[in-house]
């Protein structure tokens, strides 16, 4: 193959873009690739030839020979594309193609079967991004199935792939109708293909192993739900299984396997055998690491999609820990290290956060921290809940603020600028909306390429990049640890002052690490029901914040759309079951009354207000508020970075700038709030209000002033959290996006002396609920990102009622301190003391929450 594409690159050329041969010589390079890309999985080879296709194309008109082989090669591309990275235009796009080459393969056209294949193929998958109730798609993609297997009779050279096919197409309406007849009549297809393959490096063979063990696991499971445990058709069926797993290890098997070792399917297929070895009747200490070391085949594999490695890793991280095995450590190491590999592959954080919501990845960094407890290393529990919690805010901290750059500069500075440059692309396109990721470049996008796949090839040749310029800078003396994953020893920095309790919530186990600079992390079991019982708080918490805008009702229950007695009953079972035992473990520790404490809460618990827990119900109990002063942090990281950037910027005082931004028109206490902050500051105040409160105009403003005061309408976007925003004013330009500030711009922004940003708006500091809580994407964490070290905002609705108030004691108190924004926990404490003693309702005063230093 390689000679075959040195021929086709010399071939083109020979020819000027404009020959008519270069059409010619585009398509033989493009299929040439794309049977190289079946080998061996190299995504550059895909990715040449589907330029040198779309090249072929662009140059060839429908009646050439080779103009439908090309667009079909094409759209098989695009769908190889759209299974790495999930882009549902891609898959319209293949299917537009499929269905174009169809019509030119009318009946009686030799080709027809191979277009009814990919064609029923894509619509398979575009089924999987369809809402419920679609299954007239399946019906349609089992029909071109067959009508694909009817035009190959036995002797046909393609039969097995369209047996295949058909298999396919049939297991994946078991899977939405559980009929056994879809099921049996797959299996019995995929075992006439396997024996209609010849020759051992057939490139089908992995892929249709690995969907016949599919299907006998569907089988078996369905069965067993049927007739429950041990029923004797299921145990007959998970003994097919694993004679099929006995087979693939058959001396004969393993030869044929080992010419297809670098087939990327492998790592699917010894996922899918390996449970086989744990499941068997009697399975024995032999059978156990057989299965063990096939996951680790599949998770080490070179050239496998990096998400199959991971699925692989977190696969057996699960059974490895449920069956004691020893490799349950690597097995979480390793799948946390994919997770970093998926999202390198992705340029836009708005892609890579389709990465982390997936709940075997959401999940992982909590079911690592609590198997590492459950192994008493406390240490290597916080580091992994640091490496796998907010990693996208993480990462592009990391490419705007690379530690120990200035020190690599100094030694090495023309690798240091290298990884710069690299870091400042790699930034670029993360936080460009993929629409306009061709607009980075000063040069045109070539034509033959979409934005996709001109985002793709970008991101894949930086991250090649990036690896390679990590690994010279690590070869280096004094710099081996570069960029890697910092040690419990850096971490525990972050309490260098008062105390970091992290919150592991997981069904194995939840609990509490205190940790302290000076001394040994501690650990504060909490409740072994502390999982459901706060998935169950968090529907009644849902329930009752109801996300709504800055409300300018009079606060009576009536002005809330349900009952909200339930908080009392929330934030005492936090107490109960949270915050007491590490409270009396403070105490019991010196830590005195009324000092800082910072919270780090991970999975749903990141959306409870922590901070104000206690038994309100009850006289003369105690609460958190009473007790300590309390703080939230996404990661400890984020701590230290904050205590950084006050060391290299000394704090500006009574010398700070403060921009209000506001919209008095549509609330009508903001103007009271804008004049109490007035009052207080005089005239160091910079006022956007109305008009003047445009998103362009207060990103300018971002740049030059410490602290910062929004009293609007904050918009929370449940499922394009990017999206959230400030609601501003529209003043009609294309680019104001009705007036909307969204989180993914203002972490554009890169302020000259950032200190404390007051965020007076609803859902300020609401995590990601239907995503991943634990990445901490809300307009709070965006203004943290960008460089503000203090920020006050709101877990869900606030009442306008409230702003002028709120801000007054604030202000006056922070007034009091010398105007340092270090103290601003402090002041946000009294000045919710104030709330609570006049009076105003647990939902009022707990929804405001401190983040930062």
């Amino acid at each position: 193959m390689d000679t075959l594409i040195k021929v086709d690159r010399a071939a083109i050329s020979l020819y000027p873009v404009d020959h008519p041969k270069r059409s010619v010589a585009s398509f033989h390079l493009g299929v040439d690739l794309s049977h190289n890309f079946d080998l061996l999985g190299h995504t550059e080879d895909r990715e040449e030839s589907t330029r040198a296709l779309r090249e072929s194309l662009s140059q060839s008109h429908p009646d050439q020979p080779h103009y439908s082989e090309a667009m079909l090669y094409l759209a098989r591309n695009l769908q190889l594309l759209f299974r790495h990275v999930l882009r549902p235009e891609i898959l319209d796009e293949s299917i537009s193609y499929a269905r174009q080459v169809l019509s030119l393969r009318p009946l009686g056209h030799p080709g027809r079967q191979a277009v009814l294949r990919l064609l029923s193929e894509g619509l398979r998958l575009s089924y999987t991004q369809l809402p419920v109730g679609q299954e007239q798609v399946l019906d349609e993609a089992v029909k071109y199935a067959r009508e694909a297997l009817d035009l190959c009779p036995q002797g046909h050279d393609d039969r097995n792939l369209a047996l295949h096919n058909m298999s396919c197409m049939l297991m994946a309406r078991f899977k939405a109708q559980e009929r056994m007849e879809d099921v049996d009549e797959a299996i019995i297809r995929q075992q006439e293909a396997l024996v209609l393959l010849i020759g051992p490096r057939t490139p089908e063979r992995p892929t249709l192993l690995y969907d016949f063990a599919l299907s006998l696991w569907a089988r078996y499971e369905k069965s067993r739900r049927d007739e429950g445990e041990g029923g004797q058709t299921s145990s007959q069926l998970l003994e097919q299984i694993v004679q099929f797993a006995d087979k693939c290890q058959e001396p004969e098997m393993l030869r044929i396997f080992e010419a297809v070792s670098g087939h990327p399917a492998m790592t699917r297929l010894w996922t899918a055998i390996a449970p086989a070895y744990l499941l068997r009747p009697n399975a024995d200490r032999c059978s156990l690491e057989h299965a063990f070391r096939l996951y680790a085949q599949a998770v080490n594999h070179p050239n496998a999609d990096a998400m199959h490695r991971f699925e692989a890793a977190a696969t057996w991280a699960g059974y490895a820990r449920a069956y004691h095995h020893e490799s349950a450590h690597r097995a979480y190491l390793h799948a946390l290290r994919l997770v970093d590999e998926c999202l390198l592959s992705r340029p836009s954080v708005e892609w890579q956060r389709e990465v982390l919501i997936r709940a075997d990845v959401k999940d992982l960094a909590s079911a690592a921290a609590s198997y590492f407890i459950q192994e008493d290393k406390l240490e290597l529990a916080v580091e992994v809940l640091e490496q796998g919690r907010a990693r996208l805010w993480s990462k592009l901290r990391g490419y705007r603020q690379p530690i120990d750059i200035e020190k690599l500069r100094t030694a090495f500075p023309e690798l240091a600028n290298r990884f710069e440059n690299i870091c400042s692309w790699l930034n670029e396109f993360a936080m460009s909306p993929l629409q306009s990721i061709d607009q980075l470049l000063s040069t045109p996008r070539p034509a033959n390429e979409n934005n996709y796949e001109y985002a793709l090839t970008g991101q894949r040749i930086l991250s090649k990049e990036w690896d390679e310029t990590i690994r010279e800078i690590q070869a280096v003396d004094g710099f081996t640890m570069f960029l890697q994953a910092e040690p419990f020893s850096y971490l525990r920095e972050a309490a260098a002052e008062w105390p970091v309790i992290i919150v592991n919530v997981h069904p194995t186990r939840s609990d509490a690490i205190i940790v302290r600079r000076d001394h040994d992390p501690v650990l504060v079991p909490l409740s072994k029901d502390l999982s459901n019982i706060v998935a169950n708080l968090t529907e009644d918490l849902l329930k009752i914040t109801n996300r709504q805008a800055r409300y300018t009702k009079p606060y009576i229950h009536a002005a809330l759309p349900i009952r909200t007695n339930n908080m009392p009953t929330i934030l005492e079972s936090l107490w109960t079951n949270i915050c007491e035992p590490v409270v009396d473990h403070l105490l019991r520790a010196s830590v005195p009354e009324q000092s800082r404490i910072w919270w780090c809460p991970t999975g749903a618990l990141s959306l409870f207000p922590i901070h104000a827990a206690g038994a309100y119900d009850e006289p003369n109990k105690r609460n958190l508020p009473d007790t300590f002063i309390s703080s939230y942090t996404s990661t400890l990281k984020s701590i230290i970075s904050a205590q950084n950037m006050q060391s290299s910027h000394p704090r500006l005082g009574n010398d700070g700038r403060i921009l209000v931004v506001g919209q008095s028109r549509s609330l009508g206490n903001v103007t009271q709030e804008i004049e109490n902050i007035q009052k207080i500051f005089g005239a160091d105040v910079d006022v956007r209000d109305n008009d003047m409160a445009t998103p362009y105009q207060v990103l300018v403003d971002l740049k030059v002033c410490p602290w910062v005061h929004f009293a609007c309408h904050g918009s929370l976007n449940p499922t394009e959290p990017f999206k959230s925003s400030f609601k501003l004013h529209n003043d009609g330009t294309s680019d104001a996006n009705e007036g909307r500030l969204s989180l993914l711009q203002i972490a554009r922004v890169r302020p000259e002396h950032a200190e404390l940003a007051f965020l007076a708006a609803c859902d300020s500091a609401a995590g990601d609920s239907q995503g991943s809580t634990d990445e901490g994407l809300s307009l709070a964490g965006s203004l943290q990102f960008c460089g503000f070290q203090s920020v006050v905002g709101t877990l869900w609705a606030m009442s306008d009622k409230d702003g002028p108030d709120l801000a007054q004691d604030f202000y006056e108190g922070l007034k009091n301190e010398g105007r340092d924004h270090r103290m601003s926990a402090v002041a946000l404490h009294r000045a919710v003391k104030e709330m609570r003693d006049r009076g105003v309702p647990l939902e009022r005063w707990s929804t405001f929450i401190h983040i930062g230093i």
